[in-house]
């Protein structure tokens, strides 16, 4: 008798820009990768050992070696992410890629240029897959395209992606009984108010999120020596969204409400005559870009009287193509490896000079205390809020979502 395979349908609110870990470089991608691709789990399937301060040995456990898994293709993963200049490949600028070297089928030792506490996380991430001898990344389960979206399956379990942003459609799908779980990346104002005795057999689940919004200034601006008023009197307008965590730093840390000053100004406090007078503010057609957005446009007006215009683009491939068409951008990045010290390592070249000198210092030295106050800005970027999932799923499903937005499923928890 065949086994009757386990079906999960799961709203997203896009599709991934691309499925390749050495192309894709978008949130999306990252929800599902570890469902579709093989990866390192210490102690789960492998054990990540640091043996010397430069050398990390990772063994393989036996469930790589039953599916024709072996060292040699996590080396080539390494290899070719570097040779192709990957997104990522930015992350392993401090790995010595030609002395990292196989020992056996089930074993490789990666070589380091200096030490690093986060190796294990780089080695874990999503994008960190094995390749085959002819360099195409391995599977865990095929995956297909549907009349509503995708699927990821194998003989056992299909995870079945509906493409949604409509967050009224949502709740007809939860009506209909046709969801297992609602896009949690995408913030459902909606879900707040719902009946939650509408949802028998369902689970409200809450998590702190790793989505970062922030703003980006083109060009020479004039903002930066207001930009701690400018982050305060905004997430004063938003301080009610439950979807949003003020944050103080491209690292996540969150504001400590008993220490943040409510700040208000006086327009001929702050008015330049420097400054343009009105502005283009871009964002993609994701909530809660528009209402980040319209708060940046009331913060601009109340505090500069600076007028502006909003910019809406379907999606952050149009709002990337036309970057330099607007003054500012509300931009949203998230930690690449499980790690918020990746977005720092991202956001380092626009670190004043100061800052980028004792973020190197530090990074030389291993030592990662304390630097958050390194990024609480950058010459031309200022973060804001950090998100928070809010989802409902069934009572029935197994599998989980972690704060960095990856479904995590049965074998890995």
């Amino acid at each position: 008798m065949e086994n009757k395979i386990i079906n999960y349908n799961i709203e997203i609110d896009d599709y991934p820009i691309s499925f390749s870990p050495f192309q894709s470089v978008d949130f999306n991608f990252k929800i599902i990768a570890k469902l579709l691709y093989f990866h390192l789990k210490n102690n789960k399937n492998c054990t990540i050992k640091q043996i010397t301060p430069y050398i990390v040995e990772i063994k393989l456990f036996n469930s790589f070696i039953q599916n024709k898994i072996f060292s040699r293709y996590f080396v080539n993963s390494l290899r070719q992410h570097v040779i192709e200049k990957s997104f990522y490949s930015r992350y392993l600028s401090f790995i010595d890629i030609r002395s990292t070297e196989v020992i056996t089928d089930n074993v490789f030792r990666v070589k380091l240029k200096i030490p690093i506490s986060y190796i294990n996380d780089i080695l874990e991430s999503h994008f960190f897959v094995p390749i085959n001898d002819k360099g195409i990344p391995i599977q865990r389960r095929d995956l297909d395209k549907t009349s509503t979206g995708f699927k990821i399956f194998d003989s056992k379990k299909s995870f079945n992606f509906i493409v949604n942003k409509d967050t009224a459609i949502t709740f007809k799908l939860f009506e209909n009984k046709v969801l297992d779980l609602n896009a949690f990346s995408l913030p459902n104002y909606n879900l707040l108010e719902y009946d939650r005795n509408q949802f028998k057999s369902y689970e409200f689940m809450s998590t702190e999120g790793s989505l970062l919004y922030y703003i980006k200034f083109n060009g020479e601006h004039d903002f930066l020596e207001h930009f701690t008023s400018i982050r305060y009197y905004l997430q004063n307008i938003l301080t009610t969204d439950r979807f949003l965590i003020p944050t103080v730093s491209f690292l996540g840390t969150p504001v400590i409400r008993n220490m943040q000053k409510n700040i208000f100004f006086k327009k001929n406090k702050v008015i330049n005559n420097k400054f343009k007078k009105e502005l283009k503010i871009g964002y993609s057609d994701y909530t809660p870009n528009k209402k980040i957005a319209k708060a940046i446009q009331q913060t601009l007006f109340e505090m500069f009287d600076i007028s502006s215009v909003l910019v809406e683009f379907e999606n952050l491939s149009s709002l990337i193509s036309n970057f330099n068409d607007v003054d500012i951008v509300l931009g949203i990045t998230y930690p690449s490896f499980n790690n918020y010290i990746s977005i720092g390592l991202d956001v380092v070249p626009d670190l004043e000079q100061n800052a980028r000198e004792k973020f190197i210092e530090k990074l030389n030295l291993n030592q990662f205390d304390n630097i958050d106050e390194l990024f609480t800005y950058s010459k031309s970027m200022l973060p804001l809020f950090k998100s928070r999932y809010f989802y409902v799923k069934k009572e029935d499903v197994s599998f989980q979502i972690n704060t960095y937005g990856e479904i995590i499923d049965d074998e890995l928890k």
